[in-house]
């Protein structure tokens, strides 16, 4: 049911890491070895691509559990309006 939606949360969050990654980028200081610089740009660009993944997945999880939820409560709610229905043909 929600899986038409999730291309644009990993979309939006591939963004928000890409835009943090791009915003350190800019802040790395000058040094003399250029290459340090670098690589520790990268890492911090892999580690918050990781970090936005996580999140990625933690939150279609925790989506899939409320749409389960979602759904129990429906299924619940029906089954209380067949009730009252039933109660008000008996009385």
């Amino acid at each position: 049911m929600a899986s038409h939606r999730r291309p644009a949360r990993v979309t939006v969050l591939t963004a928000a890491a890409a835009a943090t990654a791009a915003a350190s980028l800019g802040a790395v200081p000058a040094s003399a070895d250029p290459g340090t610089g670098t690589e520790t740009a990268r890492t911090r660009v892999d580690r918050l691509f990781e970090e936005a993944e996580r999140a990625t997945e933690s939150y279609n999880e925790a989506d899939e559990k409320a749409d389960a939820l979602r759904r129990t409560v429906a299924r619940a709610r029906d089954g209380l309006a067949r009730g009252q229905e039933r109660t008000k043909e008996v009385g």
